[in-house]
């Protein structure tokens, strides 16, 4: 998580985000974090081009590489409710989209 939050950053500095660490901040997100969310909501779902709106708009307008690559990195480790549809031995592989 730590290097999608740090290459969102990169891509755009007035990322709005609540204290990690503040009780009150717990129960709610910014429309940035809600937007990043969503983001890998597709990711895990390989809904592309819904995904693609959302890097977008987290981004403001740029389809930053390195926030796609953190993005598609995480949201691999998760399933989201869909059944896996590898294969043995085959690892998931980054897709150039344009």
């Amino acid at each position: 998580m730590a290097k999608l939050v740090r290459a969102v950053y990169d891509a755009r500095s007035d990322f709005g985000f609540h204290d990690p660490f503040g009780t009150e901040a717990r129960t709610r997100v910014t429309p940035d974090e809600a937007t990043m969310m969503r983001m890998l909501h597709h990711m895990r779902r390989d809904e592309t081009p819904d995904a693609r709106d959302a890097v977008e708009a987290l981004t403001l307008g740029g389809m930053d590489p390195h926030v796609i690559r953190a993005g598609l990195t995480l949201s691999a480790r998760f399933s989201g409710g869909v059944p896996e549809q590898r294969h043995a031995g085959c690892r998931p592989k980054l897709r150039v989209v344009s």
